[in-house]
């Protein structure tokens, strides 16, 4: 299975944390995994794929030109993105229209435009806590290819259904039409999906801990 990491190599994006997720099928064949991206991570992943003897495994390409990102997003299978700060996540949206699962936190930016039926989601936790269960949904990914398969579907729809212009402009139309019908400060704006999965109030516990590793 063809695993990718797009992305600036930065602590809070968490490549390390991808990566360490990787490890048991990386070692045992089953895996392949990419890494688009530069960045001062860049030297200590190198030395983790060394060290754990999964070189052979591992691609780091650096940075690709915008235009080359789409083919490294069309040969995977997964779109593993660990980040733990995004607000928006746009790279989501352009796995999905390629054809590459997400497998993102149930927080923030990404999580509000993917669905459980279009991505797998990490659980928002510590450092270890959130590599065993990227770990867990790599092996439940690759003994259910079929499920795989008809989540990259799923997403392909969700981006005809939401995320073109023509979309976007009817949902639009959709906020300004409720905010003139509003009578009250509590009124709610409509949403144009219902069915993500953001988690936009975790613990403050959990938000001290990331703070304090990135």
């Amino acid at each position: 299975m063809q695993v990718v990491f797009v992305g600036r190599l930065v602590p809070y994006k968490c490549a390390d944390l991808a990566l360490r997720g990787c490890l048991p099928y990386l070692k045992d064949g089953r895996l392949e995994l990419t890494i688009v991206g530069d960045g001062p991570e860049r030297s200590k992943l190198e030395r983790l794929a060394n060290a754990e003897s999964v070189s052979a495994a591992v691609r780091f390409l650096g940075w690709v030109p915008h235009e080359q990102v789409r083919n490294h997003l069309v040969d995977s299978d997964l779109f593993l993105f660990p980040s733990v700060r995004e607000f928006g996540g746009a790279v989501v949206l352009e796995a999905m229209a390629c054809g590459s699962v997400p497998m993102i936190v149930a927080y923030g930016g990404p999580a509000e435009l993917a669905s459980v039926d279009t991505a797998y989601f990490i659980e928002l936790a510590d450092r270890e806590t959130m590599v065993r269960h990227i770990s867990n949904l790599l092996s439940h990914a690759l003994s259910n290819p079929v499920e795989v398969r008809t989540k990259a579907d799923s997403g392909l729809q969700r981006i005809a259904d939401y995320f073109t212009w023509e979309q976007k402009a009817r949902q639009m139309i959709k906020v300004y039409q409720s905010a003139m019908q509003s009578t009250g400060s509590s009124s709610k704006c409509p949403s144009p999906f219902d069915d993500a999965t953001g988690l936009n109030d975790p613990p403050t516990q959990t938000r001290r801990m990331h703070r304090a590793s990135v």
